[in-house]
């Protein structure tokens, strides 16, 4: 569920972006909500932490105990721009 979610998020920094992740991303089945965000907050987090330059502020949104609604919000505001910006998700 989540991956679907997050796939249409990118899809508004363009379709490239959105199928790497889809790409890269393994959703494991049967989660709970809350496990589906830890498990994209890891990636999204070891893709942050990959840059040269202070992630900090995108990888403090990456919160697992958000709801999936809260989690949304954030990952709009403050880490898609990241994203968008160093074209993430990185393959190397």
């Amino acid at each position: 569920m989540l991956k679907s979610i997050i796939v249409d998020m990118l899809k508004h920094i363009d379709q490239d972006t959105a199928n790497r992740f889809e790409d890269m991303y393994v959703e494991v089945s049967g989660q709970t909500d809350q496990e589906q965000i830890a498990d994209a907050n890891n990636f999204w987090r070891i893709q942050l932490s990959s840059l040269s330059v202070s992630t900090i502020d995108a990888r403090t949104c990456l919160d697992d105990d958000l709801s999936v609604t809260s989690w949304m919000t954030y990952f709009k505001t403050e880490v898609m721009p990241v994203i968008r910006e160093h074209r993430l998700p990185n393959r190397e």
